[in-house]
């Protein structure tokens, strides 16, 4: 994973503006630019740049000002933040130190050197990031817990296989799982916990402990169908404190092996996608059931599929419909529907078909399950 080369630069003054855009250009970064600390405060929330450097002296708003609105949001706090300024009171450099700024560079620097100070800190950023990260990336294999299978067994009547593309080289909070039963019956479990990286990974390691206990445990006393066990697993979330304020959404699909019927039951998913061979055509599954972890009050309900040989379905996490067009983030739903339903209908290798839907995803992780009818048709 490397950090991409971006800062934003903040000063009043347009040509001083101007002339450190050109510089941090020139030295390889693409630049964000504010002349007040109201914009400066808007861009960094919206593009979120690895390094910024503020002028301190600003009409209305100064640096501090910026500074202080930066570190009350958790998108921008850890951002490395550096002054720039035409004083040199110690007081006022106290002052910005005691707001978490990295350093102070004095107006009066060569550009340079200013630039020199500023890829000096982002260098140290980046290696320290790395090194935190190759130390979580060794926990976690040492943990051994995997969110999705490497590979799924054959199963009666139906053939599934999964799909799964990390964010940025991250695990994150996706998760696929496939559970079979000694009474005949499969779920197949899509999942995504609310939230980043390693943060949602972690909350997903024990919220899919619980759903792997709950089906169990419900199986054991004669308990299949997906809404009550959706239930269940919700109220023991909603219980637990350490999971207070993180929210999951769930797909569970019920496959019994001796009629060969599906039955859903989602939490805040995304519909299922359910792809009829006959008429080579689509139908969108829609379930109504809360979130995960939002309330212990929340009901869920449970949906049949009546699905014939050679139909098909697909399950999803919102990253796979998740899209970023000039660092504008937006999800298009239909239009991966559409995607899905034509290269499905072309090319009946689902390898082909997850090939052909892999994109450079730079949004978030993302996940699918497929399930094939395979009898004959």
């Amino acid at each position: 994973m490397s950090i991409q080369k971006t800062i934003l630069v903040v000063d009043d003054n347009i040509l001083m503006l101007k002339v450190l855009e050109k510089a941090f250009v020139n030295s390889g970064y693409l630049v964000f630019a504010a002349d007040s600390a109201d914009k400066a405060l808007e861009l960094a929330l919206l593009k979120k740049p690895a390094i910024i450097l503020s002028d301190y002296e600003m009409p209305e708003k100064n640096g501090f000002y910026l500074r202080e609105q930066l570190l009350l949001s958790s998108t921008t706090q850890s951002i490395p933040f550096l002054f720039l300024t035409a004083h040199q009171s110690k007081h006022l450099m106290v002052e910005g130190l005691n707001l978490k700024a990295i350093d102070y560079i004095t107006k009066d620097t060569p550009l340079d050197v200013i630039v020199a100070k500023v890829n000096n800190v982002f260098n140290t950023v980046t290696e320290q990031q790395q090194v935190s990260v190759n130390e979580v990336k060794v926990a976690a294999a040492a943990l051994n817990f995997k969110s999705f299978p490497s590979q799924i067994d054959p199963l009666p009547g139906i053939e599934a296989k999964c799909y799964y593309q990390p964010y940025d080289n991250f695990p994150g909070g996706d998760f696929i799982d496939v559970i079979t039963t000694a009474q005949k019956h499969t779920f197949f479990i899509v999942g995504d916990v609310m939230g980043k990286k390693w943060k949602a990974w972690f909350f997903a390691f024990g919220i899919l402990s619980y759903i792997r206990s709950a089906i169990r445990i419900c199986v054991l006393d004669g308990i299949t169908e997906p809404a009550i066990i959706m239930q269940k697993i919700n109220h023991v979330i909603c219980a637990d404190e350490t999971l207070q304020d993180i929210l999951c959404t769930l797909s569970i699909v019920v496959h019994n092996q001796q009629s060969n019927t599906l039955t859903y039951c989602g939490a805040g998913d995304l519909p299922i996608i359910h792809y009829q061979a006959k008429t080579q055509t689509a139908e969108t599954i829609h379930a109504d059931g809360w979130l995960l972890g939002l309330s212990v009050k929340a009901k869920y309900t449970q949906t049949p599929i009546q699905w014939a040989a050679g139909d098909s379905l697909a399950i999803f996490t919102d990253g796979m419909i998740d899209v970023e067009t000039n660092d504008v983030k937006k999800s298009d739903y239909d239009s991966f529907k559409n995607k899905w339903v034509t290269h499905v209908t072309t090319h009946k290798n689902i390898d082909y078909v997850f090939d052909a839907l892999k994109t450079a995803r730079a949004v978030d992780d993302a996940s699918l399950l497929y399930l094939l009818n395979t009898n004959e048709i």
